[in-house]
């Protein structure tokens, strides 16, 4: 009888422990759908929390510089965001990481305009933009790479020449005919800042959120300064006040020792926003001056203040030595080649 007894109390007691560990088992493993509705509440909320810290935005205004008053698209970010650090990699020679934790020009003090007007020859509409430079330094490139929504293409937009500070590109024309604007996604941009002393290589990713930043010195084929100087060729301009057939007269001097083979000025007219390229093909010996080049009225504005100077470049000679010269009105800087 007491075997029976101890041998029931043995059976109970491994029950028992059976029941407890069990029990425990259970406790450590998910419940069901109730942890499965938790988790997917937690990556909701971290989500929102994401798109609340800034994504990128297409925000319609309206562009001043578009006579005919039709929309333009502004490519900006929400005030909210907030770009990680500065990165790069770390690079011998004339290349090297800013030290700035900040980099000298935002990429939203880049400001990419869009705007359409009917094509005069079609029914299409052309796609124009242009760049305000909202920063205080000069921006000596612009390159824009989107994703056009509508074609899954990528489309690059740059302005290759310098936009000066608090200060406007000349519109640009766009390949792309009768665009959607506000399927105009961006991906990456890329610009040169020119401090005064070294240039600074700017790239932001909206995607990453993060910028690359290197700098570089100033290389033998940039000068401050060079033997026939921008101040050895002026240019003058006039206008032929002819009621019926209004011009614009353009003439320049060589006042340096070299035959000046060839030149191109190029400018910006504030009033339309339009940029333009005066060209002189013919040698102008030392001493000597230009022919005059007569150019439409439509062509410049009346007004030479109205006249934004980008670059003067020149191809000169003299003996063996022969350079083209690009002469940038906004750095101050020659480019020798």
């Amino acid at each position: 009888m007491l075997k029976k007894i101890i041998v029931v109390m043995l059976v109970f007691g491994v029950l028992f422990l059976v029941g407890c560990g069990s029990k425990s088992i259970n406790s450590n493993q998910p419940n069901g759908d109730d942890d499965l509705d938790k988790k997917l509440a937690e990556v909701n909320e971290d989500s929102d929390q994401k798109s609340k810290e800034g994504e990128d935005t297409v925000t319609m205004t309206s562009d001043s510089n578009n006579k005919e008053g039709e929309d333009s698209v502004n490519i900006t970010t929400d005030s909210n965001n907030k770009a990680s650090d500065v990165v790069g990699d770390d690079k011998s020679g004339n290349d090297s990481i800013s030290i700035s934790k900040e980099p000298l020009v935002k990429y939203d003090e880049l400001e990419y305009k869009f705007f359409s007007k009917k094509d005069e020859y079609s029914e299409d509409k052309n796609t124009y933009y242009y760049v305000n430079n909202k920063s205080k330094y000069n921006v000596m490139y612009v390159k824009l790479k989107t994703n056009y929504k509508v074609t899954n293409n990528v489309e690059i937009f740059d302005i290759m020449y310098t936009v000066g500070p608090n200060d406007n590109s000349s519109n640009q024309k766009s390949l792309i005919k009768n665009i959607d604007l506000k399927k105009v996604d961006p991906l990456k941009i890329s610009y040169k800042v020119f401090d005064g002393s070294k240039f600074f290589i700017i790239k932001y990713d909206y995607k990453l959120k993060k910028y690359e930043v290197n700098s570089e010195e100033l290389t033998k084929n940039y000068k401050t300064d060079f033997e026939v100087s921008k101040e050895m060729i002026p240019i003058n301009i006039s206008f032929a006040d002819d009621p019926k057939y209004p011009k614009i007269i353009v003439t320049y001097e060589n006042k340096s020792d070299y035959t000046i083979n060839s030149l191109d000025l190029q400018y910006r007219n504030r009033v339309t926003n339009k940029q333009s390229i005066i060209s002189f093909f013919d040698p102008i010996l030392p001493g000597e001056k230009s022919p005059n080049l007569e150019r439409n009225v439509d062509s410049l504005p009346k007004d030479n203040k109205d006249i934004d100077f980008i670059s003067v470049s020149y191809e000169v000679e003299k003996g063996d030595k022969k350079y083209w010269v690009d002469y940038d009105f906004k750095t101050k800087l020659y480019r020798v080649r």
